[in-house]
């Protein structure tokens, strides 16, 4: 009888879990932790790359917005010759009349009744913000008010706002701008004036104030239908506060 040699052949793990023989390959533990140091890297400089752009996006869009609540007060002042008041007085209780409001007076020339079956509700999405994530039901846009000296009063006591006639320098006239206050839930949203005497900016409580929300900057418009995007320190050395003169 002969002698079989026969030789069993190693196992091969490779053959085993690879059929066709061809050696794996797949990356190393270094290469991976280079592929996600690369991606941490795009997405540090991505990120605030687009953060900037949608940022400045807001920024044109909110400007946009003023511009059509300008041309709806420039409406109302070519119907009545004078800026609308901020707010009407009730006579016999001495309060505020809020459906009165300057914004609700010129809501019919944006296209939007603020005020539905007796009751007054939001404002006109022409009026909110977009870089804020909270809004004010009257608005985010303040106009520029003051009961002695400002262009914009409130009709009290046979007040009201100044008469187009009356403005002597409309290109340095504030009108309208981004405007904040604390809201009821303890938030900051925008808020619908400010004050036209303010030689700085007081802090920040539930009366109405300028907002820098833009970049540290706040939009403002003119009575000239200019628009100026300027710092705090541009505000109340070359605009705040404001005084009827050439």
């Amino acid at each position: 009888m002969k002698n079989l040699n026969c030789s069993i052949p190693p196992l091969s793990l490779n053959a085993e879990c690879n059929p066709s023989g061809k050696k794996l390959t797949g990356f190393t533990l270094v290469e991976l932790l280079a592929v996600i140091a690369v991606v941490a890297i795009l997405a540090a400089i991505i990120i605030p790359v687009v953060s900037g752009v949608v940022a400045k996006a807001h920024s044109a869009s909110s400007l946009s917005n003023k511009r059509q609540v300008f041309t709806a007060l420039q409406l109302y002042c070519n119907e009545h010759n004078r800026l609308p008041p901020l707010v009407g007085v009730d006579s016999e209780s001495g309060s505020w009349d809020l459906d009165s409001a300057w914004h609700t007076r010129i809501a019919q020339y944006v296209d939007h009744d603020e005020i539905v079956n007796g009751s007054r509700v939001s404002a006109a999405e022409v009026f909110m913000c977009p870089r804020l994530d909270e809004h004010n039901r009257r608005g985010d846009y303040g106009i520029a008010y003051h009961q002695i000296r400002g262009p914009v009063r409130k009709a009290d006591n046979g007040a009201n706002s100044m008469l187009m006639a009356e403005l002597l320098n409309p290109s340095e006239t504030p009108i309208l701008a981004d405007c904040e206050q604390v809201g009821d839930s303890g938030a900051t949203v925008g808020s619908w004036y400010f004050a036209t005497d303010q030689s700085t900016l007081p802090p920040l409580s539930g009366s109405p104030r300028l907002s820098f929300r833009h970049d540290d900057q706040v939009q403002m418009l003119f009575l000239d239908g200019s628009a100026r995007v300027l710092s705090e320190e541009e505000v109340f050395s070359d605009v705040l506060p404001w005084r009827n003169k050439k």
